[in-house]
């Protein structure tokens, strides 16, 4: 009887290892499929709860979109893309955003970009679910953002609006300004 067990579950352990092998072969073919851009170096994933960073545009006390200008963002409520939320978005429809506040920073903006000019503010923010990422540009894409904070005192210096430009090299207080003494406005407002 204990050789028939053996053999029993070892054949339910190989089966087992064959249907999940195949899953995550027949996942990874599905996420390659779903990626709008892959030739672009675009890599669909699924992320859990995570922080990430971007820069926006604050005007009359307003969060904005830096690039279409419409989009706003308000401190802990969700901002879901306009297509594509409870699936793969489209990759336009996509907010981005950066691991690291320095990254977020040094990024550019498309030449379109409506707010290119504005004051700007680095804007910490939560995120999960199906998203993109492209390796060499260190850059997320995701389909629903929730601002967590502004970074005080953390004004964006002006950026290229070329990606195939580098960022401008810059000593590490540029961007960084404090409001005068008794400057009562409100903290996260850029002077």
């Amino acid at each position: 009887m204990r050789e028939l067990e053996r053999k029993a579950v070892s054949f339910y352990s190989e089966a087992r290892r064959q249907v999940i092998t195949k899953a995550a072969e027949s996942r990874a073919r599905l996420l390659a499929l779903l990626v709008p851009d892959s030739e672009n170096g675009w890599v669909a994933l699924e992320l859990e709860p995570t922080q990430l960073f971007k820069v926006v545009a604050s005007m009359n006390g307003e969060l904005l979109s830096t690039f279409d200008g419409e989009t706003k963002y308000q401190i802990g409520k969700w901002t879901r893309s306009k297509s594509g939320a409870a699936s793969w978005p489209p990759l336009d429809c996509c907010f981005y955003g950066y691991p690291s506040a320095e990254k977020a920073l040094s990024a550019t903006f498309p030449k379109g970009s409506k707010l290119l000019e504005a004051p700007k503010v680095l804007m910490q923010f939560e995120t999960c679910g199906k998203a993109y990422l492209h390796p060499g540009r260190g850059m997320l894409a995701v389909p629903a953002v929730r601002p967590l904070r502004l970074l005080p005192g953390t004004v964006a210096p002006p950026v290229p609006t070329s990606p195939l430009l580098p960022a401008p090299e810059q000593p590490a207080d540029v961007g960084r300004r404090t409001p005068p003494e008794g400057d009562r406005r409100n903290p996260w407002v850029p002077v």
